[in-house]
């Protein structure tokens, strides 16, 4: 049957070929229908599709009003009964999605419909008192960010107006991952602080945000002639300046019954406001009290008080020790040492008035040391890298560490003289070698020994080297790590690494005050590098031993250890591109092995002893190529250079051929050409001008003297020549003879042609 009368028949497929390519969506089908319902809609997998398609049918049903309101309740209300997995999974899922597909019509109901009674139902998230539902919680973050980003001016506004229970909210479900990080954004006014990069949403243009979070792509009547947003009460949240939201974070962080996860964000949140204080007063160091003060400032200002500090310092560090709740600890020391490294001084300061958060913990200091001298064994065990049991530090005493080395960087000699008194210094360096495992432990003491040794005071110094032991310490630890590693499969000591580089910072430091001819002792900003060496040789075996350490150990491994891996040195700049490789052409030495390395391959001499190319012990001629010292490495040199050889690859072809001619012509019994006769200048033979051969034959390859015998044999019959014939040759002849006569091979080629024409024609 042929395909026209198959399409005939009814019953063909070929028939209903219209229907093939026509598949209609079961969605667009459901839509078609008088009678759906959401729940029916929201159970198509492709209803996410359709929505960001603009499916103008759908739309208009998702953006009623009753529409939003159910999609929202699907989001922030738990089910009663959660074995029905579509209530339970799908429909919060496609719910959520649906909504940031950032859709004007859908966005602008859930905003302005009602006065903002659907936004305040999603806020009802928050009230609840059971803890929540993780995947309700990420959904809940992802909708409030979207609208932030798209109705940043509504949606600040709803939030002024419910302030007081959505911080109470935030605070009480502090233990959620996705509520803390909302929070932390809302806290942050800036963009580049309230997005993050990789953070995408269905519907939003990748890799072009908004030019600030608070505001969105219509606000643009908001925004000054700088580009930067004008001070608008309706934009900015209430609680970025009012000190509420710190003291319900503190509260939350003193809760004995909270969850660790809930002591674990607000400590995070409360060091994000911090770091974002910090890197605003460094763009804009100028910050008075006003209400023009960025928010970061007003919150940062209100943590910085004697007040807030204290209770940080007492909750880090209680009067009583009491390990019933280590995580809210854990969390105030966090938030202490971030307020702490904003104290830190380059120098000395030459008042006495320290900043709260540093008087207070030097307070507490004693209970400090206290905790770091506790036994090991409270913390309990654990196993190293090679199995062993050994006793663990703990977080909370590797907290503790950072705090000592933090107040020691404060630079107040109030401090200092606490850290002396309570031998905070030994007990840290007790620490490093007990604990050898414990990487970030080693890193933090080893940022105290040498901020000391550069720019510490002369009484730390004095602490450092005779009360804490330093160099006796040294020599104890090389000694044990030549014993561990001396026997069968043994493993160097942790922390030798670290305790390499303040031993190279010292010789380093020792070396420069010996080669000095300054009589005051201060070189490279080491203070009292002088002090240092007048302590170490007071003890006279100590310092025997450590000048032996470091003249027959440590400085040939540090001279090894400064050297580049295979010997090359790595330049910067410089016009030479292979500069970087290190070689110089007139090194004996290189010279000297590369001519052994010829040698031994047999190229060093020939047969007969004399000196040959190759070798140049004798001689100034560098062995390295002079490629070495090219510097053209540019594509259009390199073009230039294919160019030349290609020319010159012509030539040889053309000399090659002359020289086929004249062995052809010398009586040769074979000649092979490899080449087309076209690249061969030669006249015709006379009778040969009209052969029978086609153009596309080949020519053949093969030429011998027996088919030359055959035409000398047969010699063509004669041609008569009309007069015009003779005259159109005779003019040919005079072109001829104008043109400049070809010089060198190509003429002994011409001549050769010439000849080998003539004596056919005889």
């Amino acid at each position: 049957m042929s395909l026209f009368s198959a399409m005939a028949d009814d019953g063909s497929v070929w028939a209903q070929g219209s229907s093939l390519f026509n598949i209609s969506s079961p969605l667009n089908d459901l839509l078609e229908k008088d009678d759906f319902t959401l729940e029916q809609v929201l159970q198509e997998d492709e209803l996410v599709q359709e929505v960001k398609t603009r499916n103008t049918k759908l739309l208009d049903f998702l953006s009623q009003e009753a529409i939003v309101q159910k999609l929202i309740e699907y989001v922030v209300r738990t089910p009663e009964d959660t074995s029905d997995d579509l209530r339970t999974l799908k429909y919060p899922y496609m719910s959520c999605e649906v909504i940031c597909c950032d859709i004007t019509s859908i966005t602008e109901t859930l905003v302005t419909a009602s006065e903002g009674k659907i936004v305040e139902t999603l806020f009802e998230f928050l009230y609840q008192t059971q803890p929540l539902d993780p995947r309700l919680a990420g959904y809940f973050e992802k909708i409030v960010t979207m609208l932030m980003v798209r109705k940043p001016q509504e949606m600040t506004a709803l939030l002024n107006k419910n302030s007081e229970q959505l911080l109470a909210g935030f605070s009480r479900h502090a233990a959620s991952f996705s509520v803390a990080e909302l929070l932390k954004r809302l806290l942050q006014p800036y963009q580049a602080d309230y997005m993050d990069d990789c953070m995408d949403f269905p519907g939003m243009s990748m890799g072009f945000p908004p030019s600030n979070s608070w505001y969105g792509a219509d606000d643009d009547d908001h925004l000054s002639g700088s580009g930067t947003p004008t001070a608008s009460k309706e934009k900015t949240l209430t609680w970025q300046s009012e000190p509420t939201v710190v003291d319900l974070l503190l509260e939350t962080l003193a809760d004995p019954k909270a969850d660790s996860d809930a002591h674990k964000h607000a400590s995070e949140v409360l060091v994000d406001i911090i770091h974002c204080g910090t890197r605003a007063q460094q763009t804009d160091p100028a910050s008075p009290a006003s209400s023009s003060t960025p928010v970061s400032f007003a919150l940062l200002e209100h943590l910085e008080t004697k007040e807030v500090a204290e209770k940080l310092v007492a909750l880090a560090v209680p009067s009583e020790e009491d390990t019933s709740c280590v995580s809210s600890m854990t969390g105030a020391i966090s938030v202490l040492s971030a307020l702490l490294s904003r104290a830190t001084n380059a120098q000395y300061c030459a008042t006495d008035e320290m900043p709260p958060a540093v008087a207070s913990a030097v307070e507490r200091l004693p209970q400090i040391c206290a905790i770091l001298k506790a036994d090991a064994a409270d913390a309990g065990m654990i196993r190293n890298q090679r199995h062993q049991e050994v006793p663990r530090l703990g977080l909370r005493r590797l907290k503790m560490v950072g705090l000592v080395v933090l107040l020691m960087q404060s630079k107040y000699q109030k401090v200092d003289i606490a850290l002396l008194e309570q031998h905070a210094i030994e007990t840290c360096l007790d620490l490093f070698f007990k604990f050898e495992s414990v990487n970030m432990l080693h890193a933090d003491v080893e940022s105290m020994v040498i901020g000391i040794l550069e720019s510490g005071s002369h009484e730390l110094l004095v602490g450092l080297v005779k009360d804490a032991r330093l160099l006796p310490r040294i020599i104890e630890a090389h000694e044990k790590n030549d014993e561990a590693t001396a026997v069968a499969k043994g493993f160097s000591l942790g922390y030798v690494g670290h305790l390499h580089r303040i031993c190279n910072m010292l010789m380093t430091m020792l070396e420069d005050v010996r080669g000095s001819t300054n009589e005051e002792g201060s070189l490279n900003d080491m203070r009292h590098a002088d002090t240092v060496l007048e302590l170490f040789e007071e003890d006279d075996v100590t310092w025997k031993k450590w000048e032996e350490l470091s003249s027959k150990v440590l400085a040939p491994i540090y001279e090894r250890e400064r050297l580049p891996l295979g010997g090359v040195t790595i330049s910067q700049g410089g016009e030479d591109p292979y500069s970087v490789m290190g070689f110089n052409q007139n090194d004996e030495l290189l010279n000297a092995q590369f001519a052994e390395m010829l040698g031994a391959s047999g190229f060093g001499s020939d047969p007969n002893g004399f000196d040959t190319d190759f070798d140049v012990k004798d001689t100034d001629t560098p062995m390295l190529p002079e490629i070495m010292n090219d510097s053209s490495s540019s594509e259009e040199e390199d073009e230039e250079e294919l160019a030349r050889q290609e020319s010159a690859a012509k030539d040889n072809e053309g000399e090659a051929g002359a020289d086929r001619w004249a062995n052809f012509e010398s009586g040769g019994s074979w000649a092979k050409f490899e080449n087309t006769f076209e690249d061969i200048p030669f006249e015709p033979i006379p009778g040969m001008e009209n052969d029978d051969f086609d153009d596309d034959e080949p020519v053949p390859d093969i030429v011998t003297t027996a088919d030359l015998a055959v035409n000398r044999a047969a010699p063509p019959a004669p041609v008569e020549v009309t007069k015009t014939e003779e005259s159109t040759a005779t003019e040919a002849e005079t072109k001829e003879d104008s043109k400049e006569a070809p010089s060198g091979e190509a003429a002994a080629v011409e001549e050769t042609s010439k000849d080998a024409t003539s004596e056919a024609q005889a």
